[in-house]
C-alpha cells in the first residue's frame, strides 16, 4: 500500500520541478527575491520568442526564465505567428495556438538590464521581413528598449 501512495507523490514532485521557470544563470538555486524573472512570449505580444542562451549559457526558455540582476546578453529566436487562433479551454479562459513561419526566425543577440524582483516581458509585432521588439516592465508595460530587426528569409 505505501508503494501505491509513492507514485503520487514522486509524480507531484516531478510535476512541481518540471513547471517552474528555467534557470538562466550558473550555480545553486537563488531565493526569486534576489533575481530577476523574464516572460519571453506574453499572451499580448504579435511575434514568438525563444530565450536560447543568457550571458553566453545555452538555455531554452518559451516562458518564465530567471536571471541575476545586472546586466544580461540574451540569444533569443525571434518568430513571426503566421496564424494565431484563441481557443476556449474551460470558462473564461482562452488559450493561443500559434502557427509560426518557420522561413522568417531570425537570431539576435540583445543586452539588457534587469534588477533583483523585477518581471520583465519581450514583446513585439511582425511587418513583412521586419521585427518590432521590445523589452518591458511587465506588471505596467512600460517599454524599456525598442529594437527593430530585419528578418532575412530562409530556405523553406
Amino acid at each position: 500500500m505505501r508503494q501505491l501512495l509513492l507514485v503520487p507523490a514522486l509524480a507531484t514532485m516531478l510535476l512541481a520541478v518540471a513547471c517552474g521557470p528555467v534557470k538562466g544563470y550558473p550555480g545553486p538555486a537563488r531565493p526569486s527575491g534576489r533575481l530577476a524573472t523574464i516572460d519571453p512570449n506574453p499572451i499580448r505580444s504579435g511575434i514568438g520568442v525563444i530565450v536560447e542562451g543568457v550571458d553566453g549559457m545555452d538555455v531554452n526558455a518559451e516562458f518564465a526564465l530567471t536571471v541575476l540582476p545586472g546586466r544580461r546578453n540574451l540569444e533569443l529566436r525571434l518568430r513571426p505567428y503566421s496564424r494565431a487562433d484563441f481557443q476556449e479551454v474551460s470558462g473564461p479562459r482562452a488559450e493561443m495556438q500559434n502557427s509560426y513561419d518557420l522561413q522568417w526566425q531570425t537570431t539576435i543577440d540583445w543586452d539588457v538590464d534587469v534588477d533583483a524582483g523585477g518581471v520583465y516581458a519581450i514583446t513585439g509585432r511582425w511587418q513583412e521581413g521586419l521585427y518590432v521588439v521590445q523589452f518591458e516592465e511587465a506588471t505596467n508595460r512600460d517599454v524599456l528598449l525598442t529594437r527593430e530587426v530585419k528578418a532575412v528569409r530562409q530556405n523553406p
